[in-house]
């Protein structure tokens, strides 16, 4: 699934816009629960753009608004 909230991705250090990686559930005792993201390209060696289907679901996600448009 595609990341809601922007970050950096933990291979290569880039920013991570929202929909432009993927999320992991890290599980640490010390720590608790923590999220981090890794960049599409690092993931699967492809380029994503902003018109991208993906990218445009996963900024709706994060604003809440689930209402109109194709998923």
């Amino acid at each position: 699934m595609r990341n809601r909230f922007p970050g950096y991705c933990y291979k290569c250090g880039c920013r991570v816009p929202t929909g432009y990686g993927f999320f992991e559930k890290l599980r640490r005792p010390e720590n608790g629960r923590k999220w981090r993201v890794q960049c599409v390209r690092c993931c699967d060696g492809r380029d994503v753009r902003p018109w991208h289907r993906e990218v445009a679901r996963a900024e709706r996600l994060r604003d809440g608004n689930t209402e109109g448009g194709a998923l």
